[in-house]
């Protein structure tokens, strides 16, 4: 339905489509609904030579790293702060999850700012008439998709450099300037360090669940195990057996 929804939208309007699944491209993958359009696009390109449906949701990832930079600048949280550098690598080549769930999802707004960047992204994609010559790399792997391979580098490729581009800035600014409600660090008290330390400290009792008798492993009427010949590959299991 997903596929053939996109499809019926794209011969109506290229511009429409490219909006509603730049838009909505993040979304479908939270819930794994993208897979009824890449089953689609592979027909395209098997058939037709090309695909201008999936074409279209290749500036969310850039819309979203666009966020995760917004957020890297403008949180004071060292948690959040942390999460969105290897966040905005991974999402660079094409890998979202870490920033979507890590970061703009918990955080909401910087989310729904991608979500509108993406598809800002894709209408632009829908406008030039971008397409899909085979299903290759993510990010910045994925602009070779977009090479024609009986006339080369035409419109269709400059043109997707520049709408990841505008997907990529809008993401920005709109994160930095619509905000967010960056989360407060409490200051741990020493209470609670206190009682960080009592828990690390404390020590616990493991209690057999069998009666019998505790016995040295040379005593065991087993050659193997009385010999002590364990694999060496197994370090820890060596110490337990020892002790």
């Amino acid at each position: 339905m997903i596929g053939a929804g996109a499809t019926g939208i794209y011969e109506l309007s290229p511009i429409i489509t490219g909006l509603v699944i730049g838009s909505l491209w993040q979304i479908l993958v939270l819930f794994g609904l993208h897979w009824g359009i890449i089953p689609v696009a592979l027909l395209n390109i098997g058939t037709l030579g090309s695909d201008p449906i999936m074409s279209l949701s290749f500036g969310a990832s850039f819309a979203q790293i666009g966020a995760v930079l917004a957020v890297l600048i403008k949180t004071k949280n060292r948690k959040f702060k942390a999460l969105s550098v290897p966040a905005f690598i991974s999402g660079i080549f094409g890998v979202t999850e870490p920033a979507i769930y890590g970061l703009t999802l918990p955080l909401k707004k910087p989310f729904i700012m991608s979500c509108i960047a993406g598809g800002i992204g894709g209408a632009l994609l829908g406008y030039a008439g971008s397409k899909f010559y085979i299903l290759g790399g993510l990010g910045v792997f994925g602009y070779p998709n977009f090479v024609n391979k009986e006339t080369g580098i035409d419109f269709s490729f400059y043109m997707s450099l520049v709408a990841t581009s505008i997907a990529f800035i809008v993401g920005f600014i709109l994160t930095y300037f619509v905000g967010f409600k960056d989360p407060i660090e409490t200051p741990a008290t020493e209470e609670s360090k206190r009682e960080t330390e009592s828990n690390l400290n404390q020590k616990y009792e493991i209690a057999s669940p069998m009666a019998g008798e505790v016995v040295k492993l040379k005593q065991i009427k087993d050659e193997t195990f009385a010999g002590e010949h364990i694999s060496t590959r197994s370090p820890f299991l060596t110490k337990a057996l020892k002790c």
